[in-house]
């Protein structure tokens, strides 16, 4: 199985925007999100930031600050998508550091260990301080992170619970 992480281009942008859907309907099962009337799953609506600052079709209140600079992916597996990730680096008092702001694998490649060759690929190419946060009710996202951290760090994090979130911040 080979596995590839591959910058998004714009045209990328539409196939990210409509895996969304996806991604999110597959937190609300532990979430309990509801759907809109319409029968949708909406979610991440700051995703075009990525491609973007400040890109025209972010509402003004998603848009991000100066301090922020995306890095969106797309995964492959053999040659087919697979899923998505969007990067961010934020600038902090005089530093970088790296948020996996989301990422999703297509549920026919979960469990094969896509995720992990993913996240392992993208700690080796963003090197320096990460913080990575989940959603305390995604508990397959908090042992997922925890695990690959661990493993690649030799269990050098630090984890904590703030603003309703399970944080792990480390250093690659």
């Amino acid at each position: 199985m080979k596995v590839d992480l591959i910058e998004a281009k714009e045209e990328d942008l539409p196939i990210v925007l409509n895996l969304i859907k996806y991604y999110v309907y597959d937190m609300s099962k532990m979430t309990g999100w509801d759907c809109t009337p319409q029968g949708n799953y909406n979610g991440c609506n700051d995703s075009r930031e990525y491609w973007q600052s400040n890109h025209p079709d972010t509402h003004v209140e998603y848009r991000w600050s100066e301090n922020q600079k995306g890095h969106p992916f797309m995964i492959y597996v053999d040659g087919k998508i697979a899923g998505f990730v969007l990067l961010q680096e934020l600038y902090e008092e005089g530093k970088t550091l790296n948020d996996v702001g989301e990422i999703f694998v297509l549920g026919k490649f979960q469990k094969l260990g896509v995720g992990r060759q993913i996240a392992r690929k993208l700690f080796k190419r963003f090197r320096g301080s990460w913080r990575l946060q989940q959603i305390p009710e995604n508990t397959p996202a908090v042992k997922f992170w925890i695990k690959v951290i661990g493993e690649f760090t030799d269990g050098n994090f630090k984890e904590s619970l703030t603003d309703e979130m399970i944080t792990q911040t480390f250093q690659t």
